[in-house]
């Protein structure tokens, strides 16, 4: 992962520098909703193959 891309990114749109702490929050949040995502396909990959076993 480039974290100074990523600081980049964020900094872009803001105002001022990005703290660290800002930094880890938003590949944290990003993290998360991945997994939730991830664990959306697999619930959708779960059913298409019930029904194809029907």
């Amino acid at each position: 992962m480039n974290y100074q891309k990523i600081r980049k990114q964020l900094e872009a749109g803001a105002e001022r520098p990005v703290s660290d702490r800002h930094l880890l929050s938003v590949i944290g949040v990003a993290l998360l909703d991945i997994g939730e995502s991830l664990d959306h396909i697999e619930t959708m990959l779960e059913q298409l193959v019930k029904d194809g076993a029907r």
